[in-house]
């Protein structure tokens, strides 16, 4: 009808999951693959930082290992964590930190690069939404652009923990697990209220080496987006599950509701995946602020 305004399509964001003989191979493509370049280009902008004076945080899944020789089935592969800052600083951006922050008394650290440690650098902020006023580390709230570097593996609570549940290590305080386990703190909440206050640029998930239940598996794979949530949505595709069982994925399909996605790669499903049980998620849920569960978790039980 003449005069009838109509919206403009809305683009399908681009999901890479790449293969191939090597995981530094596997990443550089899904890069490629995904528009990094043009996304970290794009933030740059947005910020009004030219490369050169511009500071990128790079948040992977360290804390994870119980030892830093465990095979990286639960937190992200130091390596690619290397690749990706190399890549990085090879556009000519000035810093680029890699932050984490600590669990209990466990202490952080990383092989190949400078790490910091968020809960050495807790300031005052206003996250608004579920968090409200709470404590962000600096390099972190003031990076120009953010990266989430998340591991491929099942979780007790969710069925799978992504690049949106790996915001949660954010969040300084080493206490974290028992202080955001109330009432009104969800993760799943914690999480979207995070990314809101302080976006995202870019995910990345190494599945090359994966914990699905109970067990190791090797997957093969990076998969990398600008969208943190079109990048977990295909992370439970890949396992066969309905990524909206994901609560924290679900939150953010609350929130945003469904998107086009470009999935490009190779989208059949992982091989020998397992994922935790239905009854076994519902139940945790039930159980998850039991008293004896929050000391559990102090000693390496995370949704990171």
């Amino acid at each position: 009808m003449a005069g009838t305004l109509t919206s403009p399509p809305v683009r399908p964001i681009p999901v890479a999951i790449e293969t191939a003989a090597d995981k530094l191979e596997a990443l550089d493509r899904a890069l490629e693959r995904a528009g990094f370049d043009d996304a970290l280009h794009a933030a740059l902008t947005l910020a009004g930082k030219d490369p050169a004076s511009a500071l990128v945080a790079v948040k992977p899944n360290l804390m994870a290992a119980r030892k830093a020789q465990d095979r990286p089935t639960s937190y992200t592969d130091p390596q690619l964590v290397e690749r990706l800052v190399a890549r990085v600083r090879a556009k000519g951006v000035g810093d680029v930190a890699v932050v984490e922050s600590r669990i209990g008394g466990r202490p952080v650290s990383g092989d190949g690069y400078r790490i910091v440690d968020l809960s050495d650098e807790m300031e005052p902020f206003d996250y608004g939404g579920v968090l409200g006023r709470g404590a962000a580390g600096a390099t972190w709230r003031d990076a120009d652009v953010r990266i989430s570097f998340a591991k491929n593996k099942a979780q007790w609570r969710m069925f799978y923990s992504g690049a949106l549940a790996n915001l949660f290590g954010c969040l300084p305080e080493p206490d974290k697990l028992e202080h955001y386990s109330g009432p009104g703190h969800e993760p799943s909440e914690c999480c979207r209220t995070i990314l809101e206050a302080l976006p995202v640029a870019f995910g990345l998930v190494d599945a090359w080496e994966s914990g699905a239940w109970r067990k190791a598996v090797h997957t093969g794979a990076v998969l990398a987006s600008p969208s943190l949530f079109a990048l977990d949505w295909v992370m439970g595709e890949k396992m066969e599950l309905d990524p909206a069982l994901n609560p924290v994925v679900r939150e953010a399909l609350y929130r945003s509701g469904r998107v086009p996605l470009d999935r490009r790669g190779d989208q059949t499903a992982w091989q020998d995946w397992r994922s935790p049980s239905v009854a076994g998620v519902a139940l945790s849920g039930v159980l998850a602020d039991h008293p004896w569960l929050l000391r559990r978790r102090e000693g390496g039980w995370t949704i990171q």
